[in-house]
């Protein structure tokens, strides 16, 4: 037997094609997110075409007002205080019942599996009040409608907007016993990420859920509360604090077709519909008395016809503008946007306790931050971060980089900036180390590198030993991916390497991008290292691809140069390249970090995959050229640290492409002859994987373990890092003290300025006045964090 999944975006899972398949060939089964799609026994379709015919999201129909009369209304209090809002749903469904009439709307089974089912008797009522923020499942609801319509039965049927339309669309005609309402739908979340929900809160065994409620009452209508209660536990918590709700709300768990949902326009699908009416207090203050008021929307004749007859039942309604109706309800005109993190949920969904899961979608928790130069406005530095998030992305984990910039260092309009801003997942912006050890609240695991992230020199004007993560506790994670120290010796004094010894000793794995680093770990530091891999080798090709499919870049057949320190080699070099390839058009690329330039990195990386020839005295130029297979030249850089061009250069066998001078370049007689990357390629292949799998084998490796001798050394160590940091914090807060009353005085200056000026200066003193309100605010805000 052959099953066929239907894959549309655009299927909500009505299930009006399985109730009108005459072969029973449909049914109803949950894919890899959790959510119902009909999946197709080939073998018992007759390929009739019903199922495409009745489907309202392939046959669009809006048939009621498309301005339909407004209410806010309320039933009475002892009804209110069951319902999820003004109790016009129970009203509705009481006068049906007594005409000896059925109820078709959602309710748990034994099994909290929400499904539609149909009562005739207001004892089980209660069962379909409340609001349920989970894709019900309809079966075969919709036939036994139609039986019970022919049989000139009264029904109402309550579903969300698409269900109210497969209902339609199914019966091909409206019946004037059929009833229907449709709820102002937020979208519909996953019943397999209720699932989760639910399992991960149940504690004890043989616990079981006797009570689910979305929207308890007891702190208010307005600040309702999610609320499930088991035979053993009363699990309870506001919406604002609940993981669920802050998924349902923020978007992360709903339904693919949600995001462009054809029902969230007017007019609506049912005859009335149905939702909560917020901030109607700015209505009429009457309106809202914390027990619950209904936004009531009559959209055909025959909603008027009903609503007309509860009306004695109610407490209160009053007209009232629709516009103030769509203020609060946007999902009435416009469907629910995709979180951007959504595929990340479902992908986590099973991995990750769910509440943990919705931290990390928020970008509130993430499973490691990496620490390195990105800041730099160095093409090398930059693809480096890239490369190293993007690898440990494809590893399944969800990393950020630290948003720190030294002191004295600028990135506003450097590539650093654009770049960061669009390819790079960022922490929240740290600006000392009082603002790094916060992080220790989001990530328990910190990797530093790559680059000359342990090089003394760059220590002393980047932060000494920040990158030897001196602002990370003991007991968290701590990683060194291809860190380099530039040489191939350490430049450290006494105190220096002492103290860098301390912070390096803390780390649970170090890797290193020179084998020379390896020695400088063992005999300087104590401690033993891996020689792995630049990140840029990680990666994925598919990833530069992105990258290169953002250039605007479009030229063909030049030689490509990318040289950071000008010489008259590098000159002479470009010139003789240039004559023997009989190609004199030149693509000069300049330092970004010393030179202003118009080349972007998506630029930088199309000229060198596209040139003809590559010269370059940059050690990522060098890795570029290889990872795209270029003929190339490199020019030995010895003041920037050779060590990792020749440990790279030596993995490779490509000694020979490397030069010290312009003479050794002209007697180098296979300077054009291609070069053999298909015997480079496979070292590099086998040198990724074990590189990823060291990598891997870090993050997932439990934390280290010190002997007592060690433990008690760390600990006294420790105290000391910590009353460091507790000292800058309070030095933290007395300079923003003192800040906040200067910029309290620079407020009243410009106030009055602006007071007393006019046209284009009052204009210049108004938006200074608005700055320093706004620089005011959030200084506020951070001595109340700090506080």
């Amino acid at each position: 037997m052959e099953n066929t999944i239907v894959k549309t975006k655009i299927c909500t899972g009505c299930s009006a094609c399985l109730n009108i398949c005459p072969k029973n060939a449909i049914k109803m089964e949950l894919n890899n997110e959790g959510f119902f799609y009909p999946h197709i026994n080939t073998n018992l379709c007759i390929h009739c075409g019903l199922c495409l015919k009745i489907c309202p999201t392939e046959h669009l129909s809006y048939k009621n007002k498309k301005r339909p009369l407004c209410l806010a209304a309320g039933a009475k209090d002892n009804l209110r205080k069951e319902s999820s809002s003004g109790a016009i749903f129970p009203l509705l469904s009481e006068l049906i019942l007594q005409n000896k009439g059925y109820i078709c709307g959602a309710a748990f089974d034994e099994r909290n599996k929400l499904n539609h089912i149909i009562i005739d008797n207001i004892q089980d009522l209660s069962k379909l009040k409340g609001s349920k923020y989970v894709q019900s499942d309809l079966g075969n609801c919709f036939c036994n409608i139609k039986d019970l319509l022919q049989q000139n039965k009264y029904v109402l049927f309550s579903g969300t907007p698409c269900q109210v339309a497969g209902l339609y669309s199914f019966l091909q005609k409206d019946y004037e016993n059929l009833l229907t309402v449709d709820i102002i739908c937020h979208g519909v979340p996953s019943p397999s990420s209720f699932e989760k929900y639910t399992s991960d809160l149940l504690k004890e065994k043989n616990e079981k859920i006797t009570s689910i409620n979305f929207r308890d009452k007891k702190e208010g209508w307005t600040s309702y509360y999610f609320t499930i209660q088991t035979n053993k536990n009363t699990y309870s918590s506001s919406n604002k604090q609940n993981p669920y709700i802050c998924a349902f709300l923020k978007n992360l768990n709903l339904r693919q077709s949600c995001s462009q949902c054809p029902f969230s326009r007017f007019p609506r699908q049912g005859d009335i519909t149905l939702g909560d009416f917020w901030l109607i207090e700015k209505v009429n203050p009457k309106l809202n008395d914390e027990l619950g008021t209904s936004l009531v929307l009559l959209n055909s004749k025959k909603g008027e016809k009903y609503f007309n007859d509860i009306i004695p039942h109610l407490k209160f309604y009053q007209k009232v503008p629709i516009k103030y109706a769509i203020k609060e309800n946007s999902s009435l005109v416009s469907p629910s946007l995709s979180h951007p993190k959504r595929k990340d949920f479902f992908a986590r969904l099973q991995r990750t306790s769910f509440s943990k899961n919705v931290l990390y979608c928020q970008g509130l928790l993430y499973d490691c931050a990496i620490l390195n130069f990105w800041f730099s406005s160095n093409y090398g530095a930059l693809l480096t971060c890239y490369a190293l998030q993007e690898s440990i992305k494809d590893l399944g984990y969800i990393p950020k980089v630290i948003n720190y910039v030294p002191p004295k260092i600028t990135i506003s309009n450097t590539i650093s900036e654009y770049f960061s801003e669009k390819y790079l997942d960022m922490t929240h912006q740290c600006k000392d180390i009082y603002d790094l050890h916060q992080l220790t609240q989001r990530t328990d695991t910190f990797i530093v590198g790559s680059d000359q992230v342990w090089r003394h020199k760059y220590m002393q004007v980047f932060g000494k030993n920040i990158y030897q993560l001196n602002f990370v506790p003991l007991n968290a994670k701590k990683i060194a991916y291809a860190a380099s120290f530039g040489l191939d010796y350490w430049e450290g004094g006494y105190e220096d390497t002492l103290l860098t010894k301390y912070y390096i000793s803390r780390f649970d794995h170090i890797s290193v991008r020179e084998d020379d680093g390896v020695d400088i770990c063992r005999n300087t530091f104590g401690q033993e290292a891996t020689h792995v891999l630049d990140p840029v080798f990680l990666t994925t090709m598919d990833r530069w691809q992105r990258l290169l499919d953002n250039s605007n870049c479009h030229e063909q057949n030049y030689i490509a140069s990318y040289v950071l320190d000008k010489s008259s080699d590098s000159i002479q070099t470009i010139d003789y390249v240039c004559e023997q390839l009989g190609n004199r058009r030149v693509v000069n690329m300049v330092n970004a970090s010393r030179n202003k330039t118009n080349i972007s990195v998506e630029d930088w990386l199309y000229y060198i995959k596209n040139c003809r020839f590559f010269i370059t005295d940059s050690f990522h130029g060098l890795c570029f050229a290889i990872i795209f297979n270029k003929p190339f030249i490199c020019l030995a850089n010895k003041s920037r640290g050779y060590s990792r061009f020749r440990s790279l250069l030596e993995m490779l066998g490509l000694q020979n492409r490397c030069f010290d001078n312009f003479d050794d370049i002209k007697e180098y007689k296979d300077l054009f002859t291609d070069i053999d990357y298909k015997t480079i390629n496979k070292i590099l292949d086998k040198e990724r994987q074990r590189c990823l799998k060291w990598l891997e084998d870090a993050i997932n490796s439990p934390q280290r373990q010190y002997s007592t001798e060690q433990q008690r050394f760390m600990e006294i160590a420790e105290v000391i890092r910590c009353q460091n940091i507790e000292l800058q914090k309070e030095q933290k807060i007395l300079y923003n003290r003192i800040l906040l009353k200067e910029l309290k005085r620079k407020y009243i200056k410009y106030k009055i300025k602006t007071f007393f000026s006019f046209g284009k200066r009052h204009k210049r003193y108004k938006k200074q006045k608005e700055e320093l309100k706004e620089q005011i605010r959030n200084l506020k805000k951070q001595l109340k964090n700090n506080n």
